[in-house]
Formats: C-alpha cells, sequence, structure tokens
C-alpha cells in the first residue's frame, strides 16, 4: 500500500521461523549497508520485533544516519516506522559509536568483573515535562546468571535530586542472563522528572544492581579498587516544558501566593528547621512567571542581617530572560548559611535582585558552633581528593630532622568536599622505603569528636597526630603515609584519592616532604 512494488524487501534476520536465540546485534550494520546504499529512505515494518530484536539495533542503526518522520499509522500487532536518509550515504557502523567514551568496570564485592560501561551519549534534547534522554553502551565481560537492573538518578551540578528509573539496562526482553560474552549492548533512556523542573543541563547517576543486592556494583579504579557504587554522566540538556504542570502536581509543601512582578512566588519547602552557621540546607521555591520577564533575576535568603550568596531563580543554564509567561519553575538550592551569622531564632526572607523582600513563614533557628571556612596557613601545601568526600590542603610537621626515640607531630588541614554518611578513620604512617611502618597513628577527626558525618562542605578542619619512634630506628630518610578507611566495614575499604581527571589514583597519599633520622647518641 505504502510503497512501489519492486522496492526491495530486507528481512531482519532473514529466519524462516521465530528463533528466540537468533536476536539482531550490531552487525544488522552490514545487511542495511547493503540495503540501504544509494537508497533516500527506508520503510521498517515491525513484527515481533521484541522477539528477533528486542534491543531495537535497526531503529538506533537508522536513527544514526537519517531522520524518523512521524507517520499517523496504526495497525493490529504491525508498527510501520519510516526514516529518510541523507543523499551523501555514510555507511552504518557495526560497533557502538559513543560520543562520550568512558571505560569503567563493575564488579560484585567478590571483585570479579562482570560488565563494563563503554561511555554515554546524549539524544535530541527533550522537554522537560518528557525528562531527560540519553544513551548508555555496555559490554558484558562475563556470563551473567542474575537479572541486574540499573537505577538511573537525575541530578543537577549541586546534586539536587530530580526524577529516577529503574529498568533493565537494555530492552526489557533482554535480561542480562541472555547477554553474551563480550557482547556490545546499549540502552536508551527517558528519565522522568519532577513536575517543574526546568530546561537546562542535569546529570545522571548509574548503579547496577539486583533484587538481593540493592546496594549495587562496585565502580572498581583502573587499579581494581572500589571507589563508590555508580557511575555520573553528563551533562544531559533538557528543554523548557512544553506542558506547564498544575498546582497540585506541584505538591507544594508550603503554599504562598506573593506577587512579585513579573514573577508570583508560589510557595517554598524548607528541609531543616535548624543549623549552624556555615551548613547548607536544601531549600525549593516554587516561582510563576506571570508576564515574560525582560532581565536575568537573581535572590538572596535572609539569615537575620546575613544574606547568601546570590542564586539564579532556576539555574545558570536557563535565565529567568529565557521564561515565557506562565512558566512554572521548581527550583531547588543549596543554601550555605553565612559563617557571620548570628545565632537565634529568625524567619527567614527571599530578597530579588532588584532589592523587593518576601517572608518565608516557616521559623527557623541558626545553633552556635565553631566552624572554619577561612584556610589556615601552613608549611607544607599538598593537595589529595579523597572520594570527592574530603581533601587533604596542607600540613605542618614539627621538624624535618629528628632523633631516634624522640615524638614527630604531623598536623593535617581537610576540607570538607561534600556530606559523608560514615564516620571514616584517618590513618598516619612513617615508613621506610614504602612498605616498612616505623610508627603509625589510627583516629578519628579531632579524638573522635568531630566524626566525618558532622563535617560541612567548605569547613577547614585541623588535627594533629603524634607519632612517637622507637629509640632502635635506625639513621636515615622516612616519609609519611595518609589515608582513610571505613572501620565498620569488614573489608576495611579505604576511600580512593581522585586524581583530576576524576580517575582512581590509588587508596593513600605519600607527603612530598621527608623526614630525616639521626643517631639519638
Amino acid at each position: 500500500y505504502y510503497t512501489a512494488a519492486n522496492d526491495p524487501e530486507l528481512r531482519l534476520p532473514d529466519d524462516a521461523t521465530l528463533n528466540t536465540e537468533h536476536v539482531l546485534n550490531y552487525s544488522a550494520a552490514n545487511d542495511l549497508n547493503r540495503a540501504l546504499a544509494g537508497k533516500h529512505g527506508a520503510w521498517l515494518v515491525e513484527w515481533q520485533d521484541e522477539v528477533v530484536d528486542p534491543n531495537g539495533f535497526v531503529p538506533l542503526l537508522l536513527s544514526t544516519r537519517g531522520a524518523e518522520e512521524k507517520l499517523d499509522a496504526a495497525f493490529w500487532q504491525i508498527k510501520l516506522r519510516h526514516w529518510t536518509l541523507p543523499e551523501k550515504f555514510t555507511p552504518f557502523a557495526a560497533k557502538p559509536e559513543i560520543a562520550n567514551p568512558r571505560e569503567v568496570n563493575l564488579a560484585p564485592k567478590n571483585g570479579e568483573k562482570k560488565f563494563k560501561l563503554l561511555g554515554w551519549s546524549a539524544n535530541n534534547p527533550t522537554s522537560a515535562d518528557q525528562g531527560a534522554t540519553f544513551t548508555l553502551y555496555w559490554n558484558t565481560l562475563d556470563t551473567v546468571n542474575d537479572d541486574y537492573n540499573v537505577a538511573l538518578r537525575i541530578v543537577d551540578a549541586q546534586g539536587n535530586f530530580w526524577g529516577k528509573l529503574d529498568r533493565r539496562p537494555s530492552g526489557y526482553n533482554y535480561p542480562t542472563t541472555r547477554w553474551k560474552r563480550g557482547e556490545n549492548l546499549f540502552g536508551e533512556y527517558t528519565v522522568p522528572l519532577l513536575p517543574g523542573a526546568s530546561a537546562g543541563e542535569y546529570f545522571a547517576t548509574v548503579t547496577l544492581f539486583t533484587a538481593s543486592d540493592q546496594t549495587g556494583l562496585d565502580v572498581l579504579a583502573p587499579n581494581g579498587a572500589p571507589i563508590g557504587k555508580n557511575v555520573k554522566v553528563g551533562p544531559i540538556h533538557v528543554l523548557p516544558a512544553e506542558k506547564q504542570p498544575s498546582l497540585v502536581d506541584l505538591k507544594i509543601q508550603h503554599s504562598l501566593s506573593t506577587a512579585l512582578a513579573p514573577f508570583t512566588l508560589l510557595g517554598y519547602a524548607v528541609g531543616r528547621e535548624k543549623a549552624s552557621t556555615g551548613e547548607t540546607i536544601p531549600v525549593t521555591l516554587f516561582w510563576r512567571a506571570d508576564d515574560k520577564p525582560n532581565a536575568d533575576y537573581s535572590f538572596q535568603i535572609l539569615f537575620g542581617d546575613k544574606s547568601s550568596a546570590a542564586l539564579p531563580l532556576a539555574n545558570a543554564n536557563f535565565p529567568t530572560s529565557q521564561w515565557r509567561a506562565g512558566e512554572m519553575v521548581r527550583a531547588q538550592y543549596n543554601v550555605q548559611i553565612p559563617p557571620a551569622a548570628s545565632a537565634g531564632d529568625m524567619a527567614l526572607k527571599i530578597k530579588l535582585s532588584d532589592g523587593r523582600i518576601a517572608d518565608l513563614l516557616q521559623p527557623f533557628a541558626i545553633e552556635k558552633t565553631d566552624r572554619v571556612f577561612i584556610e589556615p596557613p601552613a608549611q607544607f601545601k599538598q593537595e589529595a581528593n579523597f572520594n570527592n568526600y574530603l581533601a587533604l590542603v596542607d600540613y605542618d610537621l614539627s621538624a624535618t630532622q629528628i632523633k631516634a626515640s624522640d615524638t614527630l607531630t604531623v598536623t593535617l588541614n581537610w576540607k570538607a568536599l561534600g556530606k559523608m554518611d560514615n564516620p571514616y578513620t584517618i590513618f598516619v604512617h612513617i615508613i621506610y622505603k614504602v612498605s616498612k611502618v616505623i610508627a603509625k597513628k589510627d583516629a578519628q577527626q579531632l579524638n573522635g569528636t568531630r566524626a566525618t558525618p558532622t563535617w560541612v562542605e567548605g569547613e577547614y578542619l585541623l588535627d594533629s597526630f603524634a607519632l612517637a619512634l622507637k629509640p632502635d630506628t635506625a639513621p636515615g630518610d622516612y616519609q609519611i603515609e595518609i589515608g582513610w578507611y571505613n572501620a565498620s566495614d569488614p573489608t576495611f575499604a579505604r576511600l580512593q584519592v581522585i586524581d583530576a581527571n576524576g580517575n582512581g589514583a590509588g587508596d593513600h597519599v605519600i607527603l612530598n616532604q621527608k623526614i630525616t633520622v639521626i643517631s639519638s647518641q
């Protein structure tokens, strides 16, 4: 009906009967290259495709070279689709074409590598009311007996949660128990976002898990050490919503209707009722543009007589000058309480960049604290990032030349990089020729009074460790080794050092400054 009688036909796969063991893969590109060379279009009739092409290789390949046209065609148990192809034919690739290659091994706790994430590609962006769309590329390193699922969590650059999706990593009818060793696969995903999510750039965290172990596989550093449970990919661009949410969909915790033309502040949510200076609190504001804004507005939160840093109403990629009349935006922020703010009870206020102020009705209390947010001076500068949780900034040594039987004091200056749920323990070793430990100290920060879960992003903490040398310590040059581990983990898993490219670089740091031990006589 739709095509000329003499148009060629290609059956994929060319089987007389359906065979669940004979499914399409990237090698379908070779058949498409032979059939479509010199052609300007292709009709795809999908029948029993969930059996013979459960992962959707044919639509994927056609979309890499052509543009799919929307058809108003519906048939019982048959799908009809059409692609136009460019005049200059570029052969289809019989392997993944990955816009952002990034090989990451994933393994269970026994360390046996099971999967490899090959990288990701950003698909044609979709609107915020549809979700965040992207493709992940997978390779299986071994046969798999478990039905793994992928947990996708959409976050923004500040780590705020925006959406989730749990599903099989490739086609639903092609669980990991069917994957063949060395097979290259892909998954195309559209993760729904919270109602009111704005346009902008988002990121996806990727975790492979099973029903019996929902904590997920370990992500391995190049040296094989575990460095977490998820891989972060992005940025993923999202377009403005085509359809605005209703007030009911937004589920506003505290409703307002404060006019701040051209906006109305519809409501808010504050994640905490009290916190100390320097801490970060989660705040959600709900905005509506009653008219199209003609400027880029920002705002601050007033904590008594001190104000937070200025923040955009949505995000840096979707300034208010790009909002349309009627735009409704849910905006999430991590707002740091100014370190100089006074302790006490107060009502929070919103201050727009043009000076207008709106009251938030929820009471809030600032607690007194002695946190430090200005880097203190030190003798030796050396930086090291541990799992993006905390960073060594610099350090002091009581001496660089000491006698055997003396005590060396090592003072380390740390900066908190993010929230930590576990109370990590630090180790400080004096070592000889890398491997032999001659003095050591293991402890939680400040003798356990400032365990790592209490750290606040951006604060600095100084801690000193006294390491006594034995009288028979041989003269010579020694080094200082430091690192962190989780004492509550049966394996005493260490935090990994992350280099500038985000890759694992070992599980300890050697301080640059050596120590010389001289004879005590």
